[in-house]
């Protein structure tokens, strides 16, 4: 696929949600950022993907399934 040289194809296989999280300038300021989900479905419209959390500062880790059905 082509693409001007200052920008990245990136390529995504149907049936995936994918967290995205805007960085900071650190990571306490960047921790705070919201979330954005990337949610490309399948032909049948179903997506689905994972996210484990770790927030730095508490012991054990968040969990979230995500589920997308169209």
């Amino acid at each position: 696929m082509p693409a001007p040289i200052q920008k990245i194809n990136v390529h995504v296989r149907g049936g995936f949600i994918i967290p995205m999280q805007v960085p900071g300038p650190n990571l306490i300021l960047g921790r705070g950022n919201p979330f954005i989900l990337l949610v490309v479905p399948t032909v049948s419209g179903v997506a689905s993907g994972n996210l484990f959390w770790d927030d730095g500062d508490s012991v054990g880790m968040f969990f979230i399934l995500c589920l997308f059905i169209k």
